[in-house]
């Protein structure tokens, strides 16, 4: 995806499964049990309310809630509270949640939302801070978790690391996209974007061109296998952070060093070591191998 300026022509990058899974991880492991105490609202544009909710606190934005559950579909995050409120973010091109220790000095920059959490037992006191410079994400308030689930992410894709094989297999022979941009189809598969479906094709040997239905079986299985291997290979090492994504804790990903294709165009292949060469597929970037997947 690209963000144009009057200026000039900047490639973003954002953040897909293994980045988002990673975010929702270490919420988990350092905000379980926290009790929401109060938040700040810097910029209110950024709250995407899903009913019609007083515009200074909509749905009191968790506030009182103690944090009981972290979830995840695709690149969609929600964080869940004791008496079933939800909010659900989508990280867009920029977007962050922070955990910081309270006492810190001065908020990071585009701190739209800054929230102040207590350890229900310990009475150890955070923030948590969502940040969005380019906006292109956002947050959404809900007042169940089970409306959320009903009205919006029951409606898209299968998350990408629970699509079975046999319903991938159907899926793709009712298309006539390509591969690639059968892939990146948020409806269809939740989860995949550029930099993991360059990378489960060239593991699959498949190239991004070929028409999804004329694939054969086997070659399917080999590219849902492939989809599986790479997402968790890559929660492991961290995501990749390409531009400017962070966990939570400020960290950035590893996987970015074991891409096989993806960013590498001119660079030689890491099976064959012929050049991988890139071209533009229905507006996305796409690197393969002509070699190796052939």
């Amino acid at each position: 995806m690209f963000f144009r300026t009057n200026r000039f022509r900047m490639k973003c990058v954002m953040p897909e499964l293994p980045e988002v899974e990673n975010v929702r991880r270490l919420l988990s492991e350092n905000l379980h049990q926290h009790v929401f105490r109060s938040v700040e609202i810097n910029r209110l544009d950024v709250i995407k309310s899903s009913r019609p909710a007083p515009r200074d606190r909509p749905l009191r934005m968790l506030v009182d809630g103690c944090l009981s559950g972290f979830h995840r579909h695709g690149k969609r995050l929600a964080l869940e509270v004791d008496d079933g409120r939800a909010l659900e973010f989508s990280l867009g091109m920029s977007g962050q949640l922070m955990i910081e220790p309270l006492d810190s000095k001065e908020a990071p920059d585009h701190a739209h939302l800054i929230w102040t959490l207590e350890h229900r037992s310990t009475g150890r006191s955070r923030r948590l801070i969502w940040r969005d410079p380019r906006r292109f994400g956002g947050v959404w308030a809900w007042p169940m978790i089970q409306s959320m689930i009903d009205q919006k992410w029951s409606l898209i894709g299968t998350d990408a690391l629970e699509m079975e094989c046999e319903p991938f297999k159907s899926a793709l022979k009712k298309t006539r996209r390509s591969i690639k941009t059968t892939l990146l189809d948020q409806n269809l598969i939740s989860g995949i974007g550029n930099i993991y479906a360059d990378e489960a094709l060239h593991r699959a040997r498949i190239r991004p061109r070929r028409m999804a239905s004329r694939l054969r079986h086997l070659e399917i299985e080999l590219l849902h296998r492939a989809i599986q291997e790479i997402l968790m290979e890559a929660i492991e090492a961290g995501g990749s952070t390409i531009q400017t994504f962070k966990d939570p804790r400020g960290g950035e990903g590893r996987y970015q060093g074991a891409h096989a294709v993806y960013g590498r165009s001119g660079q030689p292949c890491r099976t064959c070591s012929s050049v991988i060469r890139s071209m533009t597929l229905n507006g996305r970037t796409t690197s393969w191998c002509s070699i190796c997947q052939k």
